[in-house]
């Protein structure tokens, strides 16, 4: 490139001149001396040029670099979110497999302990069997007792409904008490 501008440089210096004229000393060093500065302008707007392609060229290498870590920065907060996310459904999912484990072996003692136990209608059996035995003890001991709560009984064989009921024994017990007064006030008379 030097060379061509200087080629350039030589053929205008002979168009100027013209073949025929001759140059002094003085003209042809001022020439050469012009031509050199010149050269050398070149060059320095040349190096110049260059360094600020360079400069640009860096610039855009730490332009792309920043995205790249900033788009792998997305991406690793993304993946940790990613992990993150699993773990917690990996959780979730080992507490309802321990949740359905528990309950399995729940329903196993349950199946050996009804295998063992009787049965509720059983048991409703023995438990009435064992009331009986009581009411029966009971009336031995006191043989009046069974009038008594026949007497204390006999209005709630005929109502079927809790109300009715409650109202025949608030009523039973107002006849008990005004024949207990009753009672009292003959006695006091006598």
């Amino acid at each position: 490139m030097l060379q061509r501008n200087r080629k350039h440089q030589a053929d205008l210096d002979a168009q100027e001149l013209g073949p025929c004229q001759e140059r002094s000393r003085e003209e042809y060093e001022a020439l050469a001396l012009a031509r050199t500065i010149g050269e050398r302008k070149q060059q320095d707007e040349d190096f110049q040029k260059h360094l600020l392609y360079k400069e640009s060229q860096r610039r855009k290498k730490e332009k792309r670099k920043s995205k790249i870590k900033a788009y792998d920065a997305r991406w690793d907060k993304f993946n940790a979110k990613q992990d993150e996310f699993k773990a917690k459904k990996e959780a979730r999912k080992a507490r309802r497999e321990a949740a359905k484990e528990e309950r399995r072996k729940a329903h196993a003692i349950r199946k050996q302990a009804k295998a063992i136990e009787p049965s509720q209608e059983e048991l409703a059996k023995q438990r009435r069997e064992t009331k009986k035995k009581r009411k029966h003890a009971a009336l031995e001991a006191n043989p009046h007792a069974k009038e008594e709560s026949e007497r204390r009984n006999f209005g709630f064989r005929y109502f079927p409904t809790e109300k009715a009921r409650a109202r025949a024994q608030r009523q039973l017990l107002k006849n008990e008490v005004s024949l207990t007064t009753r009672r009292q006030q003959k006695e006091v008379l006598i």
